[in-house]
């Protein structure tokens, strides 16, 4: 089982590799192979101080400060708060958010126009991103900590993700993340939790 130390070093985990990535976005392969990232840098495509995280960390915290707070997971509150990070720069390092993908967007558009929290993701083959993927480890915990079942917990996930992210395969992504980290959070080690995640 996991505690309060598991959540903290896997959100610090994230929005460190976040912002050591973001400074580099849309870099090609070839760029980043002559150029690979050893430390922190700044400015970048978005032209971020060092250390900025993006909107996956932001998204990511807004989800997790919806459920500490309230103690479930509340649809509602969880796009109030993704609405708090668009509109009023909430959850960001910067009190700046900079970047917005077209399906998050889209989709906490739609809960401001009054779409309910469960109708709001897009699910054309073209939303069809990782932006959900990204933020989903709030979720993990929760089911992990909740559901009695995998089938349960990956209801959890995928309502989750569905919020901006209804496309099949971005909830079946998610899914696949779920199942690799609760074989994680039962004390195998990766490539074990892997292949048991995957069975």
């Amino acid at each position: 089982m996991f505690n309060a130390h598991h959540v903290k070093a896997a959100l610090l985990g994230l929005a460190v590799g976040d912002a050591l990535g973001v400074p580099v976005e849309f870099s090609s392969r070839n760029k980043m192979k002559k150029n690979p990232v050893v430390g922190m840098r700044e400015f970048g495509v978005w032209s971020q101080p060092i250390g900025t995280w993006s909107d996956d960390t932001s998204l990511t915290v807004a989800a997790m400060e919806s459920m500490t707070r309230l103690k479930k997971f509340d649809d509602v509150d969880i796009m109030k708060n993704f609405v708090r990070w668009l509109r009023d720069d909430e959850f960001t390092a910067n009190n700046d958010t900079f970047d917005c993908g077209n399906t998050t967007g889209s989709a906490i558009q739609n809960f401001m126009n009054g779409t309910p929290p469960d109708k709001c993701g897009i699910t054309h083959d073209q939303s069809n991103g990782n932006g959900s993927l990204m933020r989903i480890f709030p979720a993990v915990f929760y089911a992990y900590a909740k559901a009695t079942t995998d089938e349960e917990a990956l209801q959890i996930v995928h309502k989750l993700s569905a919020l901006t992210h209804a496309h099949p395969i971005s909830k079946m992504a998610c899914g696949i993340y779920y199942l690799i980290a609760a074989q994680i959070l039962d004390g195998q080690k990766l490539k074990d939790a892997i292949s048991n995640g995957l069975k």
